[in-house]
């Protein structure tokens, strides 16, 4: 079991390391966030994907056996958390070594976002306090490691719930 949970966490996780890298890698060719985000959260379900299939396999290799909730959600999870750890690493090493300006940016195609679409120079003014803040706490490595986790592991633990939902089984009476 827990090497099937170990292969399927680092199956999804090294999907999330490609996409992040080939979308880091083509956010340098373009100012374009908003698509890259859309590709990121498509790859991100896709790579939770592995969840269920994970958790499909774990439960195939239990055959006969009961498998409860509990024992599907916390297999989910940590393929999950395999994944969403990848994901964090491979962000840490990429933002600190190839885009240590990433904040800067980020916060500036927002901005530049809410203007050509028409936004009150109130409206850009509190968006421009926020993201000044934002870079700021983003110099935190705790921090960007926080934010980072919070953007995939969600994705995981929706992925988790809906295994354990689907793929759990009782012992016949």
């Amino acid at each position: 079991m827990n090497k099937t949970i170990i292969t399927y966490g680092i199956l999804s996780g090294g999907i999330m390391v490609i996409s992040l890298t080939s979308l880091s890698y083509l956010g340098i060719q373009s100012n374009n966030m908003t698509i890259q985000e859309i590709i990121g959260f498509a790859t991100m379900i896709l790579a939770m994907s592995f969840v269920f299939i994970g958790v499909r396999a774990v439960k195939r290799q239990n055959l006969g056996e009961s498998f409860t909730f509990w024992s599907a959600l916390k297999t989910g999870l940590l393929i999950a958390l395999i994944s969403s750890v990848m994901y964090v690493v491979a962000w840490m090493i990429i933002s600190y070594l190839f885009f240590p300006d990433f904040m800067e940016k980020y916060a500036e195609c927002r901005i530049e976002n809410l203007k050509s679409e028409g936004a009150t120079t109130e409206k850009i003014n509190d968006l421009t306090k926020e993201m000044n803040q934002m870079k700021e706490d983003y110099k935190n490595p705790f921090y960007r490691i926080g934010i980072t986790f919070m953007e995939i592991f969600p994705v995981g633990l929706l992925a988790a719930l809906i295994s354990a939902a689907i793929l759990r089984t009782r012992k016949s009476a």
